[in-house]
Parts: C-alpha cells; sequence; structure tokens
C-alpha cells in the first residue's frame, strides 16, 4: 500500500528538477522518503496529475501531457486560448488558469501544466437547494461559453468540473488522498471550512484533452468516447457525431445521475434533462438554448426554496437529522446578515486566477 508504484516513481525521478522549477512535491516523492507510521498518510495512487507547492507557498497541480495522450487539437494549445485576453477574463470562462508550461528535460514531446489544486466539485457536500443551483448555473454557463467560441469540450462528466477551494479553505486541506480531504494539510485536525453560501466559490471544466475546435456548431466528426458511456452515441458505436450535441447529453446525464437522483427537492430540473437527453442528437437542444431554459427555472424559484436543506435521498431520514442543526444556525445567520441564498460566483482573480505565473 505505501510503497511507490511505477508512475509515482517517475514523479520522485523528477522531484528534483521540479524543485529547480520552484514545485515542491510532498515528501512522499523525494529521495531518502521513509513510510510513515503514525497516520494513514500517502494513499493516492497517481498518475498524470500530482500535486505540488509553489515556492511562495501556493497549492497548485501538475498535469503531464503528451502528444499520445492528447488529440490534434491539443490540450495545450486550448488552455492557451482559454488563457489569452479577451476570453480570460470572461465571468463565464470555465478554464483553469494555466501558470506555467514546463518542457520535461530529456524529453521534448512531454509537457507539464501547472494548474491550480482544485477538489471535486460536490466536495464539501452541497448544504442547499441554492448551493447545487449555482453549481449548475455556473456548469452550463461555461459549457455555452467554451460553445461560443467553437470549442466543444467532448468530455464533461463529473470527474471533469471542479471547484475552486481557496476561498472555502483558506487553510488548505490534506492532498495525499481524496477521502481525507476534510484534513489539515499537516494531517493533524478537521481542515476549517466555510459553506458555498458564507464564501461563493468558482467551478472549472478541466482535462482538455479530448477538446476540439470546429468553425461549425453542426459538425460531424469522428466520435471520441468520453467518460460517460451511457451516451446514445456509444450505445450505437457511431463513427461520426456532432461533438457539441454530445457535450449537451452529457451535461444534462450529470444533472441527473449526481443531483437529482441523489438530492430531494431537485425536480425543477427533471424538465430541462429531458430535453438535454434526448436520443437522438438533432432533438437536443444547444448549450445556449438549455442555459436559457436553466434561466426560466431558476425565476422561478423562491429564496425559501433556494435555503432549503439539502438532503441525500440514501438514508434520507437521518441525513436530514444530521445536517439540521448546522444547517439551522446557518440559516438564521444568513437571514440577519442579508446574505444571498443563490450564491454569486466570485470575479476572476487575474492575479490567482486567470493572470500567468
Amino acid at each position: 500500500m505505501y510503497e511507490l508504484d511505477r508512475v509515482e516513481v517517475w514523479w520522485r525521478d523528477h522531484q528534483e528538477w521540479l524543485e529547480t522549477c520552484g514545485y515542491l512535491l510532498r515528501p512522499r516523492y523525494r529521495r531518502g522518503w521513509e513510510r510513515p507510521s503514525n497516520r494513514e498518510e500517502e494513499l493516492s495512487r497517481t498518475s498524470w496529475v500530482m500535486d505540488a507547492t509553489r515556492v511562495d507557498g501556493f497549492l497548485v497541480a501538475l498535469k503531464r501531457i503528451s502528444p499520445s495522450h492528447v488529440t490534434e487539437s491539443g490540450e495545450e494549445r486550448i488552455m492557451q486560448l482559454l488563457n489569452s485576453e479577451p476570453l480570460a477574463s470572461h465571468p463565464d470562462n470555465p478554464c483553469p488558469t494555466l501558470y506555467a508550461v514546463l518542457t520535461v528535460p530529456g524529453d521534448g514531446n512531454m509537457k507539464i501544466l501547472v494548474l491550480p489544486y482544485l477538489r471535486r466539485f460536490d466536495s464539501p457536500p452541497f448544504e442547499t437547494i441554492g448551493e447545487v443551483i449555482d453549481f449548475c448555473r455556473q456548469a452550463l454557463r461555461g459549457l455555452r461559453f467554451l460553445h461560443e467560441h467553437h470549442i466543444a469540450h467532448r468530455d464533461p462528466h463529473s470527474m471533469n468540473i471542479m471547484l475552486d477551494p481557496k476561498n472555502m479553505y483558506p487553510s488548505g486541506f490534506y492532498t495525499g488522498s481524496a477521502h481525507y480531504a476534510h484534513r489539515t494539510r499537516d494531517f493533524s485536525a478537521r481542515a476549517k471550512n466555510f459553506t458555498r453560501t458564507q464564501r461563493p466559490s468558482r467551478y472549472y471544466w478541466i482535462d482538455y484533452g479530448l477538446s476540439v475546435t470546429s468553425s461549425s456548431l453542426d459538425a460531424l466528426l469522428p466520435y471520441v468516447r468520453g467518460g460517460d458511456k451511457d451516451i446514445p452515441e456509444t450505445r450505437e458505436n457511431v463513427r461520426k457525431a456532432n461533438p457539441f450535441a454530445a457535450d449537451v447529453w452529457w451535461m444534462g446525464n450529470l444533472i441527473q445521475k449526481h443531483l437529482i437522483q441523489r438530492y430531494s427537492g431537485l425536480e425543477s430540473l427533471e424538465p430541462l434533462v429531458a430535453t438535454m437527453c434526448q436520443n437522438r442528437p438533432e432533438d437536443r437542444p444547444t448549450m445556449a438554448e438549455a442555459t436559457a431554459h436553466f434561466d426560466d427555472i431558476l425565476a422561478r424559484l423562491s429564496s425559501w426554496r433556494l435555503r432549503s436543506l439539502t438532503v441525500r435521498r440514501k438514508n434520507l431520514l437521518w441525513r436530514f437529522l444530521d445536517g439540521m442543526p448546522a444547517y439551522i444556525a446557518h440559516t438564521v445567520t444568513y437571514l440577519l446578515t442579508r446574505v444571498p441564498a443563490l450564491p454569486s460566483a466570485p470575479a476572476v482573480d487575474k492575479d490567482n486566477g486567470h493572470g500567468a505565473e
């Protein structure tokens, strides 16, 4: 469990070079490391992505890419485009900051993208319906933004939309394992965190390795299977498909599987999902139309509905009672201090947001 696997050895072998570039890996990946004897550390098994600390103490993610792992469009090229003005500072831009691009010595084909360190979109759990709705709003607007600039993501599943945690976890959190992300960076205690309502945060679509640009939103391109295999295009084994229509289906299925089926109280989103997940690609709305449909639904939700507690459908009563004390305390505070029921994504931070390193 504790020994380095083959992929981890690659990071260990490049640790000293990365340090000269200004990025410090965890002790596990340094020469002379010995397994810890007093805690469940280092349970993660990384491959193409690694956490690191920049020389200024800022937590980043390092992602290895090479031509054999990207499409001809190129993940780096698309991310550079989205990190360039006038796109970079647009509030709907869903691309995380590209701080730097490192070329691996001795292997000119391999590069490392330096990115913000992000968390799963649903970690920590949503507290209110308003927080879930804000996630949907940002996710939809982000894909709409990509499509408006003729970029199809081609893999928008639940693992490829992430939460920027810096507002909610100002003192950081443990990065050795997602299972222990509720711990402090040194694993000594529970990490202090705020709710999304207290500290509104941004969500980013990541992993542009399958993404493609096209001058036409109706283009039929060679079909690429993303992480969500439930889409009709995969089941029917098509050779060519409209990648923009596929994005719409995948986004709708994400809402269905990871929100509506998991939480009670989101029935208002079902008509939207039904239109987005049509079997025939030509019957699906565009992302702009889907976002407009969502905005219509949002306009009909009352502030009290948005402030409602999110309750998981599994073990419904227990989860309701477990979350109620903190929810009541937070809600009273929100009402007294007039905190909006619907979080609003913070403006893009041009220094720690879309700025270059």
